[in-house]
């Protein structure tokens, strides 16, 4: 039905008042409320920012063309919290925008401002200055934070080069002196042995010049047994040499001894590796760089 005073329009694409819409009433619109996202007539609109909730509502004009389409200078993008609607107002208290949804659920009651009347000098605020400035300090942070990172990536294979050296360093240096304690202990068994051979050559060398000599002199005896009386002087001028013989033999049984030797383990050093099951301990420590 046709309200008298209110403009009805013929064009099919023109926009009516919704309002007026709920009550089975066709009315041309004025405008556009941003906020709500209704096309309203002056009428109704003024009814609307009656309401406390919605005092704050501005009405976009639809241009003179009729074609309904609305003036918008800027958008305003949409709400993180309720997918697919428009945010509308800033929160002072809570230091948030949202849409209308918002506006119900979390700041009714809220002191709230039109992100228009916000936003008119806010690339000039000292609150954007501020943002801007943080923004560009976390950027240098997290830029710092990279080159960090590039130069840690760099020190893992050093911390493992230097891990493996000094490990190879240690083995090294255990091996080393395990080898120069078992130089020692078998320079003095061949110490012994060398000795003792010595000595045993010495003997055997003293040995065959005295089976030698008993030889000549039994030689001497067999070639006087046809002559008595030579084979009795000779005889009684071979008893000293023979009783001299026979105390060399005595000597020489003494002196047929070799040293007797066995290896016997360190004990420090056989509980030591024994025990051990490791070579040695990694030790782990965080490095924290502060930017």
């Amino acid at each position: 039905m046709e309200v008298p005073g209110k403009k009805v329009t013929k064009d099919k694409n023109a926009k009516l008042c919704s309002f007026c819409e709920d009550f089975d009433i066709t009315s041309y619109a004025d405008g556009f409320c941003v906020e709500c996202e209704v096309y309203f007539c002056n009428s109704c609109f003024v009814k609307h920012k009656g309401r406390k909730i919605s005092r704050n509502h501005s009405l976009v004009r639809v241009d003179d063309s009729n074609s309904g389409t609305v003036t918008v200078g800027d958008t305003y993008g949409t709400c993180q919290e309720h997918n697919g609607e428009f945010v509308k107002i800033y929160c002072p208290k809570h230091d948030q925008v949202g849409c209308a949804e918002c506006i119900l659920v979390y700041h009714n009651g809220c002191k709230l401002e039109h992100i228009r009347d916000k936003a008119a000098a806010y690339d000039n605020s000292p609150e954007f200055r501020n943002l801007r400035k943080e923004m560009n300090k976390c950027m240098k942070e997290a830029e710092d934070s990279l080159s960090l990172i590039e130069s840690n990536r760099k020190q893992l294979t050093e911390f493992y080069e230097q891990f493996v050296s000094d490990v190879e360093a240690f083995t090294d240096h255990v091996i080393e002196r395990i080898n120069k304690m078992k130089k020692k202990v078998l320079n003095q068994a061949n110490d012994i042995m060398l000795n003792d051979k010595r000595k045993m050559e010495d003997l055997q060398k003293d040995i065959d010049d005295l089976i030698a000599e008993l030889k000549r002199q039994n030689n001497v005896l067999e070639s006087k047994s046809d002559t008595p009386n030579n084979l009795f002087v000779a005889s009684l001028q071979i008893k000293p040499e023979l009783k001299r013989t026979q105390q060399n033999i005595d000597s020489f049984r003494n002196k047929n001894i070799v040293t007797h030797y066995k290896f016997m383990q360190d004990k420090i050093l056989a509980q030591s590796i024994t025990q051990s099951k490791v070579i040695g301990m990694l030790i782990e420590r965080k490095m924290i760089f502060n930017l």
